[in-house]
Parts: C-alpha cells; sequence; structure tokens
C-alpha cells in the first residue's frame, strides 16, 4: 500500500479532499499520509471548513494530553472490562476494528459514569489504532440487545454523553453502529432519541431487525467465522477467555499510550506510529499545548431524563404531587424554526441541548403530537399502576390493624379500677415483689369478666 492511496480506504469522496488534507498536515508539520484518513473524519466533521478543523484537531491533541493520558487504571476498570460488556470479534471484509457490545450485561450508575468514560476512551482509542495493514482508524459497533432492559441496562443520558464525546473528540472513527435484537418498546423510544444526537453519531447507527439479520445483512459485511452466534454468525465468542484477552490488551495499549504521551511528547498517532515501526518522522504535540483548552464536555441530560422532568414538574416550588404533565402545545410551537447546526458551542450545551422540542423538531407535527400523547398516555397507566399498588398496600395495613384491635379488645378505664390502685412494688421486700404479679393477674381477669 502506498502512502498516497491511504485516502482510497474510505472512498473516492475522501480522495477528491486530499489538498484540503496535505493543508492541514502542513500546518501540524505532518510529513506523510498515514493519518490522512484519521484526519478526514474531522474535516467532514467540520463540513470542511479547513480553519475550524485545525482548531478542532488542537482541542483533540490538548484532551490527550490533559484527559487521556491522565488515566490511572484500576482494579475496578479491569473487572468492567472482563465483564464481556465489550469485547474485540476482529475486522470486518474493509479492515474495521468490530466491538461486540452486550447491552444486558451493562448495569449502569451513575456513581460509575466517570470510570466507565475513562475505559470507553481506552477502548475506543484501542479500536481505532493505526495497524500495518489498514489505516482507516475506524472501528464498527455490534451492539446486542437481547435481553436488555431499558430500566436496568440502559443509560440513556450517558449514552447521550457519549454521543457527544464521540462527535467532539472521535469524529468518523466510529464508522457504523448497528442496533440488534431491540425489543419494540425499546425501539420505538430510541428511535426518536437517536434522531436528536448530533449528525455524526445519528447518520452512522442502522437498527437492524431480527429479518434483517436472518436475510444476511451483517454477513455481507462480516465474515461468519468472525459474526457472533446470537446475530447469525458461527463465532461462539461469548465466553471469558474473549473477556480477559481483550482487558489485556487494551491495558497494554494504554499503558504505552500514556508513556508516549506524559514521556515523549507525541501525539497518540504518532506513537501508534513509531510502535509499528514505519519510518516517519515524529511529529511532538505543538507547543503550548498542555495549556490549551480541552473543553471538556459537559455531561448531556438524558432526553428520557429531560422529557420526565418537562411531564412531571411544572417548578420548583411546586409540590412534585400536584404537578401537571405540559401539554404537547406548551412545548410545540414553532419547532420547525428551531436550527439543528452541529457547531462546537451547540455541541457544548449540555443540558439545554437535548429537549422534546429537538426530538420532535425533524418529524411532522401530526406525528410529533401521536408520539407524545403516547408518551402521555405511558405515564398515566403508570400513575394507575403506581396508585393501586398504594392503596392495595394500605388496605392491607388497615385490615391488619383491625384484626389486632379486634382479637385485644381494650381495658376500660373505670372509677375505682383495681389496676390503677394496685400497690408499686417495694425494691427491699422480695415477699411484697412476689405477690405483686399474682395480684396483678388476678385483677385483670376479674377485670375481663366484668
Amino acid at each position: 500500500m502506498t502512502e498516497r492511496s491511504v485516502l482510497l480506504d474510505i472512498g473516492e469522496e475522501a480522495q477528491h479532499r486530499e489538498a484540503d488534507i496535505d493543508v492541514i498536515r502542513r500546518k501540524f508539520s505532518i510529513p506523510h499520509h498515514y493519518f490522512d484518513c484519521w484526519i478526514y473524519g474531522f474535516l467532514k466533521n467540520k463540513k470542511f471548513n479547513i480553519n475550524e478543523t485545525i482548531a478542532k484537531l488542537e482541542r483533540r491533541f490538548a484532551m490527550e494530553v490533559n484527559e487521556l493520558a491522565t488515566y490511572e487504571i484500576t482494579d475496578e476498570m479491569r473487572i468492567s472490562l472482563r465483564r464481556g460488556i465489550v469485547q474485540e470479534l476482529g475486522f470486518d471484509k474493509i479492515g474495521r476494528t468490530i466491538l461486540y457490545i452486550c447491552a444486558r450485561r451493562d448495569v449502569p450508575s451513575k456513581h460509575l459514569w466517570d470510570m466507565r468514560l475513562k475505559s470507553f476512551d481506552m477502548f475506543v482509542s484501542y479500536a481505532t489504532r493505526l495497524r500495518k495493514e489498514c489505516k482507516r482508524c475506524q472501528l464498527v459497533l455490534l451492539v446486542d440487545q437481547k435481553g436488555a432492559s431499558l430500566f436496568k441496562n440502559i443509560d440513556l443520558r450517558f449514552q447521550a454523553h457519549v454521543a457527544l464525546r464521540i462527535s467532539k473528540f472521535y469524529p468518523g472513527m466510529i464508522d457504523k453502529i448497528y442496533v440488534c435484537n431491540m425489543s419494540g418498546m425499546l425501539a420505538t423510544c430510541m428511535k426518536p432519541i437517536i434522531m436528536a444526537l448530533p449528525a455524526v453519531v445519528s447518520s452512522i447507527v442502522e437498527v437492524l431487525t431480527d429479518a434483517d439479520i436472518k436475510h444476511g445483512s451483517l454477513r455481507k459485511i462480516i465474515d461468519e467465522d468472525i459474526l457472533p452466534v446470537d446475530l447469525g454468525g458461527r463465532n461462539e465468542c461469548d465466553n471469558q477467555e474473549h473477556w480477559d484477552a481483550f482487558c489485556d490488551n487494551v491495558m497494554r495499549y494504554y499503558t504505552g499510550l500514556k508513556r508516549g504521551v506524559n514521556e515523549h511528547h507525541l501525539t497518540v498517532k504518532e506513537w501508534e506510529l513509531r510502535e509499528l515501526g514505519i519510518s516517519g518522522k515524529a511529529t511532538p504535540l505543538p507547543r503550548g499545548a498542555a495549556s490549551l483548552p480541552s473543553h471538556p464536555a459537559q455531561r448531556a441530560t438524558s432526553v428520557v431524563s429531560t422529557a420526565a422532568s418537562s411531564f412531571f414538574e411544572r417548578a420548583s416550588n411546586v409540590t412534585p404531587s400536584l404537578c401537571l404533565p405540559r401539554t404537547c402545545s406548551e412545548t410545540f410551537t414553532d419547532l420547525n424554526s428551531i436550527g439543528l447546526e452541529e457547531e462546537e458551542e451547540g455541541e457544548e450545551e449540555g443540558d439545554e441541548a437535548l429537549t422534546w422540542r429537538r426530538i420532535m423538531c425533524p418529524f411532522d407535527s401530526s406525528v410529533a403530537l401521536s408520539f407524545l400523547e403516547e408518551l402521555l398516555h405511558w405515564r398515566n397507566e403508570v400513575e394507575s399502576a403506581e396508585l393501586y399498588e398504594r392503596l392495595h398496600i394500605t388496605n392491607l395495613a388497615r385490615a391488619r390493624l383491625a384484626d389486632i384491635v379486634n382479637r385485644n379488645p381494650p381495658i376500660r378505664s373505670e372509677e375505682g379500677n383495681p389496676r390503677e390502685s394496685a400497690p408499686m412494688p417495694d425494691k427491699g421486700n422480695r415477699v411484697h415483689v412476689e405477690e405483686v404479679p399474682k395480684q396483678r393477674k388476678r385483677l385483670a381477669c376479674c377485670c375481663h369478666v366484668t
């Protein structure tokens, strides 16, 4: 493979942008073409604006120094990578790395966000590394939703944050995401959410039905020996041995990456090139890159949680149990006038960016209203079920209390009640202490008789 043919790996359209990439390479003093496919992802993300692409690459270089190369490998990370949530299958027919994700094994928790983001950076960097036989620097995600629950295994808030991170620091590297074995309910909720994600992410997601898998959609791009059994292939890869191997490979890669960036002051790609033993001048990071702001993405609010807050909360000073759901008309005004440009500022909007207004914007008004009405109907069904359970528990408690009262009627308080006039035992007189319980027992029996 010659250096000039690198861009042909990802298509003729990329080859036509070779002049733009040459300008960017000269800006960063890159004398070879091994990074052309990687750079093209950033260029395409910024709609082929060279100046904005250069700025985006500088933010990426700063992220490598300020974030990526500063992670500490913990036992928690190793355990997570050995659980089989993510594993490497090999390469598809055009040389892209294949990562297989089993969503049912993922039990997300908000306090593990930081660890999961670091693990994400590690295995995505590993999967998009330079290889001697292929310089695409791209991967394919096979997301298996078999047995996954929307409420137990899917953290939409975290996934929205990951989508923004892909757009900012890994554009073009995740070439395709195939979502398979998704239940009907999950598919209904996910499709509008996917459309609301940044275009760099939503454009690469493809939901495959059972019929698509049976007809061999995945076998057209992945050999059967590599494709997992659950997705129509012959690869019995879902075992602890494969999970452990993936973890070891990622840890080994990241240890070298960290050393190359921190000790040798190389970019990640220059370090990868040196590890391959390919001749090419290693370009250190630009001076002052460590001080460049990496603009870490704000944690994006899940579209589902945003919708929940919209439906269940009217204002912070109103009692939640008395809040009324917002109607479609309150948040659906002039949706077609809302711009959805994928500028860097738009990617950093965070909590305010992913709202039902943005999600419903691509739809016609009738379709959007119908979808929101279904959500409202679902919410009412959940509230009715919860109300029924609360009333059932209350009735059980009331019946139990009535049963206790009926079995143990209270002693009537009457004037001259012997219990009230019973003498207190004298601590110094053992005989008197022994007699008092007998007297109380006898009087109590009399009281019950009367």
